[in-house]
């Protein structure tokens, strides 16, 4: 799921300062925040940009919240598109060196005739949730029982729409029947849709879903996280795309860019690949406690951020150890992509990934916990 909403990030030890990218609307249709170290001056600086905070970015978070990129000598500044389209754009258009992102993403930027390399997987197990209202607890049981049901999803084409066609499609919804309400990011991230009563199920992903679930205002139908969660384990299509490796948040960045500026992107996935270790050295609740400085995440608070990160981390397994992207991985996520986009399946794996840099960081820093 992805989070639209502009931020402004705060950083441990780091200053906030808002930039403006050339070209971006404004009217608030993004924004742009500076992770900067007190000798800035000595530090290389680069754009990273994001369609807003998701779990899915952990190791990012960590790297920047944890002062791990200043280590490594850079400068971050993260910021914050509308969508993960409009961020693909800017990094197309050369206004940002790296995207955090979806794989559907850099597929469409390929498709366009730009040359990307995907250089980092971050998450490699699919994260969304479909959480049903508790005043359904009765009627909704399986995914059939949907038939009817506002779904709300942020928005046509975005994964929580890709994963509200899938589950129709496993429970044999027809069409006619698959009722999904674009509520809008904000809307879905809050609860809000779906605590009045306009909607009586949604997509979405950690923190929202479990907020609703802990409060008792909602029940796990399909949980990718964890398929014991609701009705999931009894469709073998959802077993499948909550089990097997896919790439669920990878950092990318042009062919252009990272042919002229490898020893950037060496320094940038080293700190990933450090932040990525160190999640697996601490508890969750350190973790967390990182995680707390993010504007959008910080809100939910500790306890319930811990429970992100021990699904991610510990329950599902959703966090690799090492940044590599597996073939594998990609393509199970080009066969599912390619189940609503059939246009994708003519992507190949080799003109969007190219995992030298990723092995160089992995080597360099080493691996596992």
């Amino acid at each position: 799921m992805r989070f639209f909403r502009p931020v402004t990030i705060v950083a441990a030890s780091l200053a906030a300062t808002t930039i403006a990218i050339s070209g971006c609307s404004s009217n608030g249709s993004s924004s742009t925040s500076s992770a900067s170290g007190s000798s800035s001056g000595q530090l290389t600086s680069i754009n990273v940009i994001e369609a807003g905070s998701t779990p899915g970015r952990l190791p990012f978070y960590v790297a920047l919240y944890g002062g791990i990129f200043q280590k490594y000598g850079l400068k971050v500044n993260l910021l914050e598109a509308q969508s993960g389209s409009q961020a693909a754009q800017l990094l197309a258009g050369g206004k940002v060196q790296y995207e955090l992102g979806q794989v559907v993403d850099a597929l469409n930027v390929q498709q366009a005739g730009d040359s990307v390399d995907a250089l980092a997987l971050l998450t490699d197990k699919y994260e969304n949730a479909l959480v049903v209202s508790s005043k359904y607890k009765d009627k909704v049981k399986s995914f059939s029982d949907l038939a009817g049901i506002p779904i709300g999803i942020t928005g046509v084409g975005s994964g929580t729409w890709q994963l509200a066609n899938f589950v129709g499609q496993q429970g044999r919804i027809p069409t006619s029947q698959l009722d999904m309400v674009n509520v809008g990011t904000a809307a879905i991230t809050s609860g809000q849709s779906l605590e009045s009563g306009r909607i009586g199920a949604q997509v979405a992903t950690d923190p929202a879903d479990l907020k609703l679930v802990d409060s008792g205002n909602a029940y796990f139908l399909a949980d990718a996280l964890d398929i014991n969660d609701g009705a999931s384990k009894d469709y073998p299509g959802f077993v499948k795309l909550a089990t097997e490796p896919y790439i669920y948040t990878w950092a990318f960045s042009t062919k252009s860019y990272v042919s002229a500026n490898q020893a950037t992107t060496q320094k940038f996935l080293n700190a990933l690949q450090a932040a990525e270790n160190q999640i697996f050295k601490d508890t969750p609740a350190q973790t967390a406690a990182l995680l707390t400085q993010n504007q959008e995440l910080g809100p939910f608070g500790v306890p319930l951020l811990t429970q992100l990160v021990t699904r991610l981390r510990d329950t599902s397994k959703s966090l690799p150890t090492s940044l590599a992207i597996p073939q594998v991985n990609y393509s199970n996520t080009v066969a599912f992509a390619s189940q609503l986009k059939s246009s994708y399946s003519s992507v190949s794996y080799s003109s969007v990934v190219d995992n030298d840099f990723a092995n160089k960081a992995a080597q360099s820093v080493g691996t596992g916990s």
